[in-house]
């Protein structure tokens, strides 16, 4: 490569490595806060005004929530909650 073919590519070369450095900066962080904000909502209902007492959604809720711990969520877990009850919950997950 003669010498002024390397002097054109020079200038790419400086302004090519702040721009991958920048980018590599920019999807670390990204990164990072997708891990911070690894939550769980679980609501696990079994008990209904006008059927019968359900025991497996309970169960899974519950089996769900453990799972979810396991992985490194921060879960919050409802079982037979009251409507008012979840739509608290599902209020305060969705400013985390």
């Amino acid at each position: 490569m003669s010498r002024t073919q390397r002097s054109r590519f020079l200038p790419r070369r400086r302004i090519l490595l702040p721009v991958m450095l920048v980018s590599l900066f920019s999807i670390s962080s990204l990164v990072a806060s997708a891990q911070e904000m690894r939550v769980a909502l679980v609501i696990g209902n079994g008990r209904y005004q006008h059927i019968p007492t359900l025991v497996n959604p309970l169960n899974d809720a519950e089996d769900m929530a453990a799972a979810l711990k396991d992985d490194g969520f921060t879960v919050t877990l409802l079982t037979d909650a009251s409507r008012k009850a979840m739509e608290q919950a599902v209020r305060a997950f969705a400013t985390v």
